[in-house]
């Protein structure tokens, strides 16, 4: 039941965490979330165990890396940040490169499209 997760996440945090994760394991990633306090989940593709770790504080940084365990790139949510119909606003912040970018890019057109922006 992803669409449940993260457990205390809004409706738009989930509908942002959610598409974040789908799309970091598209591309093969492995995933870590830092809860701003120590890293609870280190290098998984499970997309359930990753979306159960998150939320647990009001904030995660989802850190992607390569097959290879290459840092590729972080982005940093922030939960109930004033995200109703505006799920880009629970991804508050990421990495600067053409990686992280695209990955940006792609869920902000997906979401403008969904909501009408």
């Amino acid at each position: 039941m992803a669409q449940l997760l993260p457990e205390h996440a809004n409706f738009e945090d989930r509908l942002a965490t959610n598409a974040l994760i789908r799309r970091l394991l598209k591309d093969d990633m492995l995933i870590s979330i830092h809860d701003g306090e120590e890293w609870m989940l280190k290098k998984s593709k499970n997309r359930k165990e990753i979306l159960e770790t998150m939320s647990q504080t009001g904030e995660d940084t989802v850190r992607a890396r390569t097959a290879d365990g290459e840092h590729v790139a972080d982005f940093y949510l922030i939960y109930h940040n004033g995200s109703e119909k505006e799920p880009m606003c629970t991804i508050s912040d990421h990495s600067y490169n053409d990686y992280a970018n695209s990955v940006w890019d792609e869920l902000e057109a997906k979401f403008n499209k969904m909501f009408g922006y």
